[in-house]
């Protein structure tokens, strides 16, 4: 069980990190003029790929996965994907978008996380 919560931190502060990033200004003006083009141009591409990597990141919670549970993953996470659909029109939509998208995302797994402790 310890292993559980060691693996939840190292989640939790690595998605600390990558939240804060965007904020630190690591990134030279021009260097961010470049990837806001691309950014731009190929956002349906993006948008669309990290939405079914959230899907693909959350086959993960299954356990005993044989090769064919891997062919049907589109319906196996389904729900994943649209989530990862919704909470990117969020995250892209609203001023404070990623922070309202993981409070969405803690809210929608929150009942579940509570009756796995029960």
């Amino acid at each position: 069980m310890d292993d559980y919560y060691d693996d939840i931190k190292i989640i939790c502060i690595f998605s600390c990190v990558i939240a804060i990033i965007p904020y630190l200004k690591l990134i030279s003006e021009s260097i961010y003029l470049k990837m806001e083009i691309i950014w731009k141009k190929y956002f349906p591409l993006l948008y669309y790929s990290f939405a079914i990597f959230f899907g693909l990141f959350h086959m993960s919670n299954f356990v005993n996965l044989t090769f064919a549970h891997f062919l049907l993953f589109p319906m196996i996470v389904f729900n994943q994907i649209a989530m990862g659909l919704i909470l990117g029109y969020v995250r892209v939509t609203y001023v404070h978008g990623f922070i309202l998208g993981v409070f969405i995302h803690l809210l929608i797994n929150l009942p579940f996380i509570l009756i796995s402790h029960l």
